[in-house]
């Protein structure tokens, strides 16, 4: 099974509607405090017929987009705190 993710960066910034399960996430503290779950996966109708080990593959590839965004991110306010002086 392939999961493609496809990012558009808007401005304003995208609402995104919240999944039943999912619980509100304060702006201030966006850091789960815990890992996705393969229940959490399959919670969502596109994922109900998945296998366990096919919701554990979604969950690694999800944590490993996470992280390679989350580096993009750091790289570029590096940049910009660099050309701002600060």
């Amino acid at each position: 099974m392939r999961v493609f993710i496809q990012i558009e960066v808007i401005d304003p910034p995208l609402f995104i509607h919240k999944h039943p399960t999912m619980k509100y996430v304060n702006k201030e503290d966006i850091t789960r405090k815990h890992d996705l779950t393969v229940e959490e996966v399959k919670s969502f109708p596109v994922f109900e017929n998945v296998t366990d080990e096919q919701a554990q593959e979604i969950i690694r590839t999800i944590r490993i987009f996470v992280e390679i965004a989350l580096d993009y991110y750091k790289k570029q306010k590096q940049k910009q705190d660099k050309s701002t002086g600060f």
